[in-house]
């Protein structure tokens, strides 16, 4: 029986004891490289070019919903296809190195930036500010005009990202900084689009392991068709989802135009970073109650899959679709993914990216029951926060008893029994038991960021 306060009768039902210890996770990363190159007749570069990219508000929005990687299918991913455009346009100011900016802070949702001359404009209101050098801000999102002088600007969700720390108010001056205009996701003047790569070329449409330093790239090279008719003028890049949309993920103007010949050929190189800083935390004390009880615990990101959508595979590969819970990408609930726990004594593995050597299954442990489907859990999400919370949650419907571990992972048959544990927590010490009728999860912040370049 539960005793309903507001009415003040005593209810049938079962009273379960339900927490959701949450851990201190960091910020991910996005970064964009790209290379142009103008081909001849023969196939010889005539003209290359290269740069970062500046990726959109409108592509900081889609990475909680969309995926970046490798998919099955051209058009299932946020970079497959390239946008052209014939007319540069402005896509940031900055201060100069002489201009000065004063942060004036209450909390990370009410900031005032100030400057010692004229820099802001009305336009600014929903741009990005971003300060670099050697004491770095997370961006800033403006909101409010007041002269050209002063603004008013939030921290991305209202909230510092985890590890910063903000000087004293006010701070500064700062003279590297600049305001970005990240909140228009299209190309000033778009002619061409198109998702043609040049297939003699490898990893024209790849995901590569990069995990000396915590990362995928993933990996597009365009080719054109030869040009008829008109030469081509590019002074605008850009790169979306779909034919159907001339939003971009990210944009970018070329240092000078691009003209492709009528007979010649145009390739572009996209180079999207994603850095991720793996879980691998000691001693945390995760309290689950009074029945399960508080336990120290170790919890390790044993094994780190390739991007790929939702749902979606590398060909070829016998690994499915191994899940990254620390991805922005909404929770995978698939047939595949699993939570459950280990009944043997086993040690942490250390931390894995696909296509590393130590890269293997962890089928020696021996396993209790298994859970499929939902057990991942996401927040709501604001466009313009970059910012969710993710729970990974053990069901109530299960008993777990003497557990050495506890994960959350991918799990598919194929050519034997395959089991890739993404998130595993091992008590420092003794087992852990849930009963049945009681639920344990954890959950933790994601952030994600992005690159601006001043």
């Amino acid at each position: 029986m539960i005793y309903n306060s507001k009415k003040g009768l005593w209810l049938p039902g079962q009273l379960v004891e339900r927490r959701s210890p949450a851990i201190a996770t960091p910020p991910q990363g996005m970064a964009v490289r790209w290379k142009t190159e103008i081909l001849d007749s023969r196939h010889r570069v005539v003209k290359t070019q290269s740069g970062a990219n500046m990726i959109t508000d409108y592509g900081m929005d889609q990475l909680e919903s969309a995926n970046v990687g490798v998919g099955t299918t051209a058009g299932a991913n946020l970079i497959d296809y390239l946008h052209l455009g014939d007319t540069a346009e402005v896509l940031k100011r900055l201060g100069g190195g002489t201009t000065e900016l004063t942060v004036t802070w209450s909390d990370a949702a009410t900031i005032t930036l100030t400057t010692d001359a004229n820099f802001f404009e009305a336009g600014d209101v929903g741009r990005t500010l971003k300060i670099n050098g050697a004491t770095p801000w997370p961006e800033m999102r403006i909101t409010a005009y007041t002269s050209e002088m002063e603004v008013s600007a939030t921290a991305r969700a209202g909230i510092w990202l985890p590890g910063f720390t903000p000087p004293a108010s006010p701070a500064g001056p700062y003279t590297n900084f600049g305001v970005h205009y990240t909140s228009v996701a299209t190309l000033a003047s778009q002619t061409q689009r198109f998702n043609t790569y040049d297939t003699g070329s490898a990893g024209n449409r790849a995901t590569v392991n990069d995990s000396a330093n915590s990362r995928w790239i993933c990996q597009r090279i365009f080719l054109s068709a030869e040009v008829t008719g008109t030469a081509w003028t590019v002074n605008q890049l850009g790169w979306g989802s779909s034919a159907s949309t001339t939003n971009c993920f990210g944009k970018t103007n070329l240092s000078s135009p691009d003209v492709v010949g009528v007979g010649y050929k145009y390739r572009v190189t996209l180079q999207c970073m994603m850095t991720y800083a793996p879980l691998n935390l000691t001693g945390v004390s995760l309290d689950w109650g009074s029945t399960i009880g508080t336990h120290v615990c170790d919890i390790q990101q044993e094994r780190i899959g390739k991007e790929a959508s939702t749902g979606n595979h590398i060909s070829g590969e016998v690994w499915k679709h191994e899940w990254n819970c620390m991805k922005p990408e909404a929770a995978v609930n698939t047939s595949g993914t699993r939570t459950g726990f280990w009944t043997s004594a086993f040690s942490l593995g250390g931390v894995y990216w696909k296509d590393d050597a130590g890269f293997t299954d962890l089928s020696s442990r021996t396993r209790g029951t298994e859970l499929s489907g939902t057990c991942v859990f996401d927040s709501s999400y604001t466009n313009g926060q970059h910012y969710k919370t993710r729970r990974i949650r053990w069901l109530d419907t299960v008993a777990m008893t003497n557990a050495t571990g506890f994960y959350c992972g991918q799990r598919y048959g194929g050519t034997g029994p395959q089991h890739m544990p993404n998130l595993t927590i091992r008590p420092q010490s003794g087992t852990i038991t849930k009963p049945s009728g009681y639920w344990c999860e954890i959950q933790f912040p994601l952030h994600w960021t992005r690159e601006l370049v001043n």
